[in-house]
C-alpha cells in the first residue's frame, strides 16, 4: 500500500540584506532558506534536527 507523500510548507520573509539593489536574492542565500525549511519540517514531525546530522538514516530527494 502506498503511503501519501508528506507536504510541508515554510513561509519566510526575505530580509533586505539578502537582496541586491534590484531586489534579486543572492544565490547562496537559497541554501539558508532550504535548511530553514528542513529544520521546520523536522520540528513539525517532533524530531530533533540535530539528531540526524552525520547519520545515514535519511535519503533526500527533490523534485527539481
Amino acid at each position: 500500500m502506498n503511503q501519501p507523500k508528506r507536504i510541508h510548507k515554510t513561509t519566510l520573509r526575505v530580509p533586505f540584506s539578502d537582496v541586491d539593489m534590484v531586489g534579486i536574492v543572492y544565490t547562496p542565500k537559497f541554501v539558508d532558506y532550504i535548511l530553514k525549511g528542513w529544520e521546520d519540517y523536522f520540528r513539525a514531525l517532533g524530531i530533533p534536527w540535530e539528531s540526524y546530522l552525520g547519520t545515514d538514516r535519511i535519503k533526500w530527494s527533490s523534485g527539481y
